[in-house]
């Protein structure tokens, strides 16, 4: 056998493996902004599970918030309440949306007013017991200026 044709198999056996894409990709991360008095704020983004195993969102924190709740809009003889919500499950290659009149974030609290454009940090806190950090940036209107 010829040493030169063994060579590159050699190299490319130890060449190591390409990572695996994120098992969760965050779009469009954002927080309504409002008042400077203000002690509660929306949040919304969406959730994309890149993995083939499901995952549930368990829950979420920020140090600009005392609490980080996920909660729902829900309508009941017309009258729309918010339903608190854990344990969200994210289907292997599909998406979560957290948006106006739907899931969402209720960020209470916060230790200090925010300034539109401003990155808040959020963990997200999942039941195989990782977690992920993000940031939702605070805007006037969502990032596709329906809302």
């Amino acid at each position: 056998m010829r040493l030169s044709a063994f060579i590159p198999v050699v190299l490319l056996a130890t060449q190591p493996a390409l990572a695996d894409p994120a098992p969760i990709s965050v779009m469009s991360a954002w927080v309504r902004a409002g008042p400077p008095s203000l002690s509660v704020y929306a949040g919304y983004m969406v959730l994309q599970n890149n993995s083939d195993k499901e995952l549930t969102v368990v829950g979420v924190s920020s140090q600009r918030f005392a609490k980080v709740e996920m909660h729902k809009t829900e309508i009941e003889n017309g009258i729309a309440r918010m339903v608190k919500k854990s344990g969200l499950v994210i289907g292997p290659h599909s998406v979560l949306k957290f948006e106006p009149g739907g899931l969402h974030f209720m960020l209470l609290e916060p230790n200090a007013p925010l300034k539109l454009d401003e990155r808040i940090p959020v963990r997200l806190e999942f039941a195989n017991g990782q977690s992920m950090n993000t940031e939702l940036v605070v805007r006037a209107t969502s990032p596709d200026n329906k809302e």
